[in-house]
């Protein structure tokens, strides 16, 4: 799979913040560029021409226009199926990441703190509730 130099800049990044992760994992549907298992979190870093952002301001031939199209379809897809899968998704724009680094950092940070807390507090009202066994 081919990974641009700024895909492996960021998950290098990420690598020294959060530690363990999976890189285009193939058994995740859609391949996100990074993986958290422990609360599954997918991560896309799109850039912006490929993937249609709104940044993107250029007069492209009806050719590039389909042909992106057919990419933000896919992606949007992707993102649904994994919902679908109880997988949550998020994703890094280039531009963003190229104007502040550290804030799109933030961003991943909030939003996995959010989902594994999130999972803490669903395995302690499944223990509790199971934990409740009459002698």
């Amino acid at each position: 799979m081919y990974r641009s130099k700024k895909e492996i800049i960021f998950a290098n990044e990420v690598r020294k913040h959060f530690g363990l992760f999976e890189t285009n994992p193939k058994r995740v549907f859609g391949t996100p560029d990074l993986y958290f298992k422990e609360c599954k979190l997918a991560v896309f870093f799109n850039g912006c021409f490929w993937h249609s952002h709104h940044c993107q301001t250029k007069q492209l031939s009806d050719v590039w226009k389909e042909k992106l199209s057919k990419i933000a379809d896919n992606d949007r897809n992707v993102i649904q199926q994994l919902a679908k899968e109880d997988v949550a998704s998020l994703t890094i724009w280039e531009c963003n990441w190229d104007q502040n680094s550290q804030r799109e950092m933030g961003r991943l940070f909030d939003y996995q703190n959010l989902l594994l807390n999130y999972i803490i507090r669903l395995r302690n009202k499944t223990s509790k509730s199971s934990s409740a066994i009459v002698e």
